[in-house]
């Protein structure tokens, strides 16, 4: 089953671009989904003659909710610094499911990873705008879907002897730090021509920026203030999602050389939870326990990976007041509030203010909650390497 954050297997192919003009908004029945879209770059610099050349190309996931999208429909991704464009590329998308067992036996979305033009190199810093677009088989028209700012940032290098290396340039990502997505949607949902629904899953999605694995996790909750009983606290390391920009900043360091570290992970856990009519029988269900709930993840050690609250009415968690504002995602995917202890375990980083300003590549936070929830997260660490200059790492709260 495909994940809000998780990224898939998706088939990649190259196409001209469209001379078809633009409309504003996508076809009825069709919406973008926020909490998949992913850019991050491929840094492709060289040396000659000594000298470094400071290049990378571009990489996009996108990903549309609803059905009828024609099969042979493309994506298309125009690159704007101000007004002016520096790249345009195209890549053919693929119909996908949401689930295993679709009851309407058609595919519900339409998906494209790993969109590159590997044959352009870029080399332009600051914010960029990206705007996503639809090409529609079916009518050869193209519907713009939403538009990105992304924010490329260029670390200097240089080896042990000071001579300048290839700079590393890397999207930044630290806004997502303030994102977690709850995903509650059946493994096997009712076929329409028979069978069974199987495990009703509960899986947790959120960013950090530790390279090591936090080992094993367990969960606590509270409903209303009460005590879940949980039969088995340990979490499931479900999968660790390839939405990670990793750059490494190698600076003159007396005789040796010192690298520095960018890393941003996405993890997703299984929560020892259900809903519904499931064969997870062993584990508290939703439906049984309605309010607002808390709970926090903990290591081996005892220490709070995140906190994290939302609120179940009918069985089903509740869309975050964030998702009113415009944020759109899969059926039984929703945002929490999330909570980053400033001593975590599991975080060398964060930055503050681009935490503040907003998430999804470039979408201010609009609900007081949200906005609430960006001002909590702590600052971490320095949010980005520094360039040109030897400084031990240090954490900073």
């Amino acid at each position: 089953m495909m994940r809000s954050w998780m990224v898939g297997v998706a088939l990649f192919a190259a196409f001209g671009t469209s001379a078809s003009v633009a409309s504003a908004d996508l076809p009825d029945g069709i919406t973008y989904d926020d909490g998949y879209a992913y850019f991050y770059l491929d840094n492709r610099g060289s040396m000659s003659n000594n000298r470094p050349t400071h290049e990378y190309t571009f990489h996009a996931y996108a990903r549309l909710l609803g059905e009828g999208i024609a099969r042979e429909s493309a994506f298309k991704f125009v690159l704007k610094q101000g007004r002016r464009t520096i790249h345009t590329f195209t890549c053919q998308g693929s119909p996908a499911y949401r689930v295993r067992m679709h009851p309407s036996n058609q595919p519900d979305m339409f998906v494209v990873d790993h969109c590159v033009d590997r044959n352009t190199r870029l080399s332009a810093e600051g914010d960029i705008t990206v705007e996503v677009y639809l090409i529609d088989d079916a009518t050869d028209e193209e519907h713009l879907a939403r538009t990105h700012t992304v924010q490329i940032r260029r670390l200097r290098q240089e080896n042990h002897q000071g001579v300048e290396r290839p700079s590393h340039f890397i999207v930044n990502q630290h806004g997502f730090s303030a994102v977690a997505l709850i995903d509650q949607t059946p493994r096997n949902e009712q076929h329409m021509y028979g069978g069974s629904a199987g495990y009703n899953e509960v899986t947790l999605s959120f960013q950090r920026s530790h390279g090591s694995s936090p080992g094993t996790l367990t969960l606590r909750c509270s409903v209303n203030g009460e005590r879940v009983e949980l039969p088995s606290h340990q979490v499931q390391s479900d999968q660790i999602s390839s939405r990670r920009s990793q750059a490494s900043e190698i600076r003159r360091a007396g005789t040796s050389t010192e690298g520095d570290h960018l890393l941003f992970r996405a993890d997703v856990y299984t929560l020892p939870l259900t809903f519904g009519d499931s064969t997870q029988t062993q584990y508290p269900k939703l439906d049984d326990h309605p309010g607002r709930w808390e709970c926090m993840l903990r290591d081996s050690q005892r220490r709070t990976v995140r906190e994290f609250a939302f609120t179940v009415a009918d069985g089903r968690v509740q869309p975050h007041p964030e998702e009113a504002e415009g944020l759109h995602f899969p059926n039984g995917v929703h945002m929490v509030d999330i909570t980053i202890p400033g001593d975590s375990p599991v975080d060398d980083r964060t930055d503050r203010e681009t935490v503040r300003a907003g998430a999804f590549y470039g979408r201010a936070w609009r609900s007081s909650e949200a906005r609430a929830m960006a001002q909590r997260v702590p600052q971490i660490g320095e949010g980005f390497p520094p360039s040109g200059r030897a400084r031990r790492r240090g954490r900073r709260r």
